[in-house]
């Protein structure tokens, strides 16, 4: 038996399902899943620059992912056993905008998900799962972001009942940490928020310099009277606030004060940067939020 390749675009423009190559014979099967020239001819230009896999046990939600910069694209697919896959439109001036589609993925169906840039992606595993990723991209850490599974305005349907209800749920700490409620999309199709960065050393500069050039709102808290070379006129003329604090202020002790001021001037905690951890001087503090 040989199945070839068939490619069919989703309710979403530019995401598509795809079934693999996939021949028989006596011996077993072989399974293609990925051809740059044949995806080429049929409208996915996607060139590998990451492949990596997920094991997941029934029950587990990882939803719902997206790099603020530098997004991945990726072709998705269920190795073995059955995860309920959803993708989320968050592209500007997309007709579905904030829609989402859902889709079983599983071994036996083979079925493969492409995924483009400036999409959410998640899924909830349904049967013990391993899924593997082809990423246009690599991941970029500092960019890793995401919006809650439950969000109101997005309002995905997951099947909570095939895990025998929400109460079997398993969640990582840091998605119950992700954005609350859709955001807002600039005319790139970054996606665009507040965010508060503590610490304006080199790491913490960089990351909002480049938050900033994308159009994201950007506070940065710092106790120093002044930051080495021009950043500070780079910051302000990019319209990144900087306001000064006190030594103590954010002491890891104080992380409640911190959680305060994020909930009234409705900043996103993007990363919270301590100096002496980047320096290799203390241990992780409560801070470190992604």
């Amino acid at each position: 038996m040989i199945q070839k390749f068939e490619f069919k675009e989703t309710s979403l423009k530019g995401a598509y399902e795809i079934i693999p190559f996939y021949a028989t014979d006596e011996r077993g099967g072989f399974v293609k899943d990925y051809n740059i020239d044949l995806f080429k001819q049929n409208g996915i230009d996607h060139e590998l620059k990451e492949v990596f896999y997920t094991i997941s046990k029934k029950g587990v939600i990882r939803a719902t992912h997206f790099q603020l910069v530098k997004q991945q694209a990726k072709l998705v697919r269920c190795i073995s056993g059955h995860v309920y896959d959803v993708i989320v439109d968050l592209r500007p001036d997309s007709p579905t905008f904030g829609k989402w589609q859902g889709f079983d993925l599983t071994g036996d169906n083979q079925k493969t998900l492409y995924v483009p840039q400036f999409f959410g992606h998640g899924y909830l595993v349904l049967e013990d799962s391993i899924v593997s990723y082809k990423c246009g991209e690599v991941f970029y850490g500092e960019g890793d972001s995401g919006i809650m599974y439950n969000d109101p305005d997005i309002n995905i349907e997951w099947p909570f009942e095939k895990i025998g209800g929400i109460e079997n749920l398993t969640i990582s700490e840091k998605d119950t940490h992700l954005m609350l409620t859709l955001l807002h999309i600039s005319g790139k199709g970054e996606v665009v928020g507040k965010y508060l960065i503590v610490g304006c050393g080199l790491s913490g500069s960089v990351i909002g310099r480049e938050l900033a050039e994308d159009g994201h709102d950007i506070t940065i808290w710092d106790r120093r009277d002044h930051i080495g070379g021009n950043m500070y006129d780079y910051l302000d003329e990019h319209g990144i606030i900087v306001h000064k604090y006190g030594p103590h202020c954010f002491h890891t002790n104080n992380k409640a004060l911190y959680d305060y001021m994020c909930r009234y001037n409705q900043w996103r905690p993007f990363r919270i940067f301590c100096q002496a951890e980047i320096n290799g001087k203390a241990s992780p503090s409560p801070f470190n939020v992604q």
